[in-house]
């Protein structure tokens, strides 16, 4: 009887603390690393819109916002409705505010996905391909609208096919003729077969579907590759160039960090379901996917951002927090002054020399 319980219980305690070590990081990437990264991204703005990837950077901040401000609105509506214990709204409307909040997560994670690999491929193409400069100078704006429009029909027509099925089953079952109070309607067996109907009819467009989202899962894993790549390149060209004060190669290693981490995560947590439950089916390894994206993705975006170069750590570093226009910089209220940059004694040493040999 004992270990009948223990094997019952290991789904659950894997399912406990994988739900706490998520949701840990996301609480660390909202309350902790996203009013730094607002901070140091309204810091850059001025000078980052001279940036090629100025328009992915900008996007990236916009859907963090977003998708911080509608998490919130989500954890605050589902405390109030189990608080007030009403259950109309909690067949009704927590369902419904589920099913809004699924599609647009997908949709938004599978973008941010793409523009992940697309970002590491961009800078893999500048860093190893200089003359191919042109060709990643491509305009972001309307390659963002893009995938936007792929991603919104790709869900569309998968819910459209989806319905379509539901109908035929519930035709060829004959359910629609049989009135809603017949008890045979409600019954256990008729769910059955109009679930196996559905899931045999829908299986090929699912399987479609969860390739499409993993496949944006397989891309990120690809740009740590570049970044991976891009280290070793970067750290040679700074030890030539003797740049061993911006350490530049350093950021990359970060990126990088966050990105093999966030996998690994991932990876760990369907290779466990795998075991404890001995199925790897599609459905299962898309849903740990989408909820480890959903709860991992602002924290790899943001700390991507903050250690990409020395700058945003310098700023990172002068921030105080104990200041009412630091937060008022933070909540958008106020712009952000900013600091002259000192100049080191090497550089003094060197301007001096320019002058007297102009001299």
């Amino acid at each position: 009887m004992n270990e009948t319980t223990d094997i019952i219980t290991i789904p659950n305690t894997v399912a406990g603390i994988s739900l706490f070590i998520f949701s840990a990081i996301y609480l660390f990437s909202l309350f902790i690393m996203f009013p730094i990264y607002v901070y140091v991204y309204r810091y850059n703005d001025k000078n980052d819109k001279m940036a090629l990837f100025h328009p992915i950077t900008s996007h990236f901040y916009k859907m963090i916002k977003w998708f911080h401000a509608i998490a919130l609105f989500f954890i605050i509506f589902l405390i109030l409705v189990f608080i007030s214990s009403n259950t109309k709204i909690i067949t009704t409307a927590v369902p419904i505010l589920i099913l809004i909040v699924y599609l647009m997560s997908s949709v938004i994670t599978s973008i941010q996905n793409s523009l992940l690999f697309l970002l590491a491929l961009y800078r893999f193409i500048i860093v190893f391909f200089p003359s191919w400069k042109s060709v990643a100078s491509t305009n972001f704006k309307k390659l963002i609208k893009i995938l936007y429009i792929f991603f919104i029909l790709v869900q569309i027509i998968h819910k459209l096919l989806q319905n379509i099925c539901i109908i035929s089953s519930m035709i060829d079952e004959n359910i629609l003729l049989v009135p809603i109070n017949d008890k045979r309607k409600n019954s256990l067996e008729y769910f059955e077969k109009l679930s196996a109907k559905c899931n045999e009819c829908t299986k090929f467009y699912d399987h479609v579907f969860w390739i499409i989202y993993i496949t944006g899962d397989v891309l990120v894993v690809t740009a740590a590759v570049l970044y991976g790549i891009m280290f070793f390149k970067i750290r040679k060209w700074s030890q030539l160039v003797g740049d061993s004060l911006n350490q530049p190669e350093q950021y990359i290693f970060y990126q990088t960090l966050f990105i093999i981490i966030s996998k690994s995560l991932a990876v760990t947590l369907i290779s466990l379901s795998c075991l404890i439950y001995g199925d790897c089916a599609g459905q299962k390894i898309f849903i740990i996917l989408l909820f480890t994206d959903l709860t991992v993705t602002p924290a790899v975006i943001q700390g991507s951002y903050l250690l990409c170069n020395r700058s945003n750590i310098d700023v990172i570093l002068s921030i105080k927090f104990k200041k009412l226009r630091t937060w008022k910089v933070i909540f958008c209220v106020a712009k952000p002054r900013r600091r002259r940059k000192k100049l080191n004694k090497v550089a003094i040493i060197e301007m001096k020399q320019n002058k007297n040999n102009d001299v």
